[in-house]
């Protein structure tokens, strides 16, 4: 992939995750506005959150991470062998995991909702293979898929817990069904996968196991501020979860782009021994720059950033500044966590899933003592720098055990 089809597709990922983002945002406002701040709205929340959060859990980028390599690696009848295996096995166990779960719930619309499991499942597949395919822009639009058909079946539907429930489901369908057209676009096609051989090894499902516990431990470790400020300060939780939306969200973006884009450019360049570590530096170059900006604008306009944000309704003028507070404090995690995502792609091209683990363990044990302390010192202001600090240790990590490997001419 060149340097322009690089930016060509960050810019298609960024802007199809702003789209979904804004509607994110609009359907909590419709959330609001019919089921308001009580039972229901909880149990609105929660079947909307608990099936993609599961899935986030096991899928998230985990799956790219392994297959994406695993195609490039193999021809075009076992990558196709490798693609249909994958997604019938992974079908299978989010079925078994949605009829498990939903015996065990006491609310019956989150059960019906968790039904959109093994849909969710089976687009992560999908996704994997556009990925490698260089395909984006399903990928990038399918949370704008998502919402709009949540939006469009609270505006137009009976806006009751029932009516939500199966929009989840069909909502998981229609992202699906995108995917599955885009791969038939992408020269995908059915084989016998039964007649094929097994492409699913021990090495590639150890691979998915360490991936999908970094991701497991990432996302854990994203949320354990909000664990903290829930444990110590109730009252300010609701101002720290507004700070930590907008302080999250310019990482989140940069990832993304980041994990669907840069690790097929990385895996295409691994042929090209003499343009890898010309590559690596670029994008880290070009990462570490971007992120900077980023923080270092978001810092300077934080104030006028939550005031156009949260400056409303019942929010006061000090909420707001609490806000901004935060938010200049927090946003400068963006380029460590950043820079821990590109060298996490770095690794991931070689298949060095282990490095990976290794350095999201270390940060996990760091994260809530760092966090706690900070909170002890100085309140949510000092656990964000706590947050912060602790994103440095993985860069670190990665950083070193690159250069080691480049030093041994690996």
């Amino acid at each position: 992939m060149t340097i322009r089809k690089l930016l060509s597709a960050g810019t298609i990922i960024a802007f199809g995750m702003l789209a979904g983002r804004v509607l994110g945002f609009l359907r909590e406002m419709l959330l609001a506005t019919y089921f308001g701040a009580g039972s229901d709205a909880n149990i609105a929340i929660s079947l909307l959150l608990i099936p993609d959060f599961i899935t986030a859990l096991l899928i998230g980028g985990a799956v790219s991470s392994v297959l994406i390599p695993a195609f490039a690696e193999r021809d075009e009848e076992r990558s196709l062998a490798l693609f249909w295996q994958s997604l019938l096995l992974f079908v299978v166990i989010f079925i078994v995991l949605a009829v498990g779960l939903s015996l065990f719930l006491q609310y019956d619309f989150i059960a019906i909702a968790l039904y959109s499991l093994p849909l969710t499942a089976a687009t992560g597949i999908f996704t994997a293979y556009l990925q490698h395919k260089n395909k984006f822009i399903v990928p990038a639009f399918t949370t704008v898929i998502f919402n709009s058909v949540i939006l469009g079946a609270l505006w137009f539907l009976p806006a009751d817990l029932l009516t939500l429930a199966v929009a989840v489901i069909i909502a998981s369908f229609a992202r699906l069904m995108a995917g599955y057209m885009a791969f038939f676009r992408a020269d995908g096609r059915y084989i016998n996968i039964f007649s094929a051989k097994p492409e699913i090894d021990r090495k590639l499902l150890v691979a998915y196991g360490q991936s999908a516990t970094s991701n497991m431990l990432g996302i854990l470790i994203l949320y354990t501020p909000f664990m903290l400020a829930a444990l110590f300060s109730l009252g300010d939780f609701a101002l720290f979860n507004y700070a930590f939306k907008l302080i999250i969200f310019p990482s989140v973006l940069l990832q993304t782009v980041i994990q669907m884009v840069v690790l097929p450019w990385f895996v295409g360049n691994l042929k090209l021994s003499s343009n890898s570590n010309k590559t690596y530096n670029y994008s880290i170059w070009i990462g570490l720059v971007t992120s900077f900006v980023v923080s270092l604008v978001v810092t300077l306009l934080s104030g006028f950033i939550a005031d156009i944000c949260f400056g409303h309704g019942k929010m006061t003028q000090q909420d707001v500044s609490v806000i901004g507070s935060l938010l200049a404090i927090g946003i400068w995690a963006t380029p460590f966590m950043v820079l821990q995502s590109i060298y996490q792609q770095i690794f991931y091209a070689h298949k060095q899933t282990r490095a990976v683990l290794i350095s999201n363990i270390a940060l996990a044990l760091a994260v809530a003592p760092l966090c706690f302390f900070g909170h002890i010192i100085s309140g949510n202001e000092g656990m964000l720098a706590g947050f912060v600090i602790a994103q440095i240790i993985p860069v670190i990590m990665l950083a070193i055990k690159k250069q080691r490997e480049l030093a041994d001419g690996v």
